[in-house]
């Protein structure tokens, strides 16, 4: 986890980022009501109990996840049901990594797993922005993570199990998303009742907005 924002708010914004990320995708972002944590690199699944305590001492607390983060969120907030969540939101993901039906297929995370150290990488990046303007702002705030690094991640991952609940109140789902299908994300949320919204995006939409709160808004107009 890394606070990119903590000055002693009473809340807290917790964003669960995709996999192979860290914190630099999303330092673009302002944040105005809340503190903020950014989590990632799930080789390790587990929510340390040192971190849980540090949202726990917040009045209220937002859960936003994107991509895989979704269910690494959800299975930390199944381990954690005293966190004080107060709105939760899922953007572009499902609970269920490893699905045919509601998440990436196994043997399309095994193949990107497998070509990941000769070029896979650039590969993914292409297939998730959709064209060359977002291509290039996300490569002014790619991601400073090692390849290996992120083939161990995506191998932990592929193994996460549904969580038994789904944390989230509302979902996201980028009409144009090219790494998890949409019909998978609808098929995964209506398992849990969980309602969504299309939005005009693809697999990473962030480029889309200049600040958390703009993002918690889209659906709810």
């Amino acid at each position: 986890s890394q606070w990119l924002q903590h000055d002693g708010r009473s809340q807290v914004l917790v964003f669960f980022a995709g996999w192979g990320m860290d914190e630099a995708p999303f330092r673009h972002l302002t944040c105005a009501e809340y503190d903020l944590c950014v989590c990632f690199d799930y080789r390790e699944t587990q929510l340390p109990s040192e971190i849980s305590d540090q949202w726990k001492s917040y009045d209220d607390m937002t859960l936003v996840a994107w991509s895989f983060g979704c269910a690494v969120a959800a299975h930390a907030m199944n381990s954690h049901p005293q966190l004080p969540i107060r709105d939760s939101l899922a953007i572009n993901g499902t609970v269920s990594p490893a699905s045919d039906d509601c998440g990436i297929p196994t043997r399309l995370l095994d193949a990107t797993a497998e070509k990941l150290p000769s070029g896979g990488w650039a590969k993914f990046v292409t297939r998730m922005c959709r064209d060359e303007s977002v291509r290039q702002k996300f490569a002014e705030r790619a991601p400073q993570r090692d390849v290996q690094e992120a083939v161990a991640e995506l191998q932990s991952l592929r193994d996460l199990p549904a969580p038994p609940s789904c944390p989230f109140r509302r979902a996201l789902i980028g009409a144009d998303d090219r790494i998890i299908a949409p019909q998978n994300q609808q098929r995964g949320w209506d398992r849990f009742d969980i309602p969504t919204h299309s939005i005009d995006a693809p697999h990473y939409p962030f480029h889309l907005w200049t600040d958390w709160e703009e993002i918690l808004a889209v659906g709810q107009q």
